[in-house]
C-alpha cells in the first residue's frame, strides 16, 4: 500500500514549523548573545546631557520614525547631503556594520538622516541612496522635520569635549546614541580605530 506523498509532507511541514524554525531562531539570537556579553566599551564611549528632539522623519521605504520608534534601540546616525550619492565604487562604511548584526538584534537602527538644503530629498533620491549602499531593514535614509534641532543637539556635543573628526558629512562622522536616546559618542568609520571603537560600543550598549 502506498501512502500518499501530501501525507507525509503535511508532518514533515509541521515539524519544521514548529521544531526547526523556532530552533534556528534560538540559535542566531543566543549567538549575538554570547558576541554581545564579552563587549567592553572604548574611550569614544561618552554619555551626554543631550537626546535626540521631537522627530518625525520619513524613510526611504515611506515609514515614519520619529523618537518613540527609535526608543530602547541602539541607533548610529550619519548626516547625508547630494555629494553623498555621488561617490562611485565605495562601499558604505556602515555596511559592514549592517552585514555583521544581520539577524543578530532588533535593537539596532542605522538613520542616514539628508540635511542638504540646495537639494529637495525627494523618495527617489533616498531610495537611489539606499540601494546603493544596499540597506536592510534596520538601516533607514531619511528626511523630514526636526533636522535642524538634531543637528543644534550634536553641536552641542563639542562643549562636552567629544573628539569628532571631520565634519557633519558623508563618510566623515557617524554619532552613537543609547537606548534611552542620549548621545554617547561620536566616530570617523573610515578610521580602522575609530570603526573598531564604534563596533565594541554598540555592542556594549545593545546589551545594557
Amino acid at each position: 500500500m502506498k501512502i500518499a506523498p501530501r501525507r507525509i509532507l503535511l508532518p514533515l511541514m509541521t515539524i519544521v514549523l514548529l521544531v526547526v524554525f523556532p530552533l534556528i531562531s534560538y540559535l542566531v539570537v543566543k549567538k549575538g548573545a554570547d558576541i554581545r556579553k564579552n563587549a567592553t566599551y572604548s574611550s569614544f564611549l561618552h554619555p551626554s546631557k543631550e537626546g535626540i528632539p521631537p522627530l518625525e522623519l520619513i524613510s526611504h521605504r515611506g515609514d515614519t520614525i520619529t523618537n518613540k520608534v527609535l526608543k530602547g534601540k541602539v541607533s548610529v546616525l550619519e548626516f547625508i547631503d547630494h555629494t553623498s550619492v555621488d561617490l562611485t565604487n565605495e562601499r558604505h562604511p556602515l555596511f559592514e556594520l549592517q552585514e555583521a548584526y544581520k539577524g543578530k538584534t532588533l535593537s539596532l537602527r542605522m538613520l542616514s538622516v539628508w540635511s542638504d538644503s540646495t537639494v529637495t530629498a525627494t523618495v527617489g533620491l533616498l531610495n537611489f541612496f539606499a540601494t546603493r549602499f544596499a540597506v536592510r531593514e534596520n538601516w533607514h535614509v531619511l528626511s523630514g522635520t526636526g533636522i535642524d534641532a538634531l543637528q543644534h543637539s550634536i553641536a552641542a556635543l563639542y562643549n562636552e569635549n567629544l573628539t569628532l573628526s571631520g565634519d557633519d558629512f558623508f563618510p566623515h562622522s557617524v554619532y552613537l546614541i543609547n537606548k534611552e536616546g542620549k548621545f554617547c559618542g561620536a566616530y570617523d568609520p573610515m578610521n580602522k580605530a575609530e570603526f573598531d571603537a564604534l563596533f565594541n560600543d554598540v555592542l556594549y550598549l545593545i546589551d545594557q
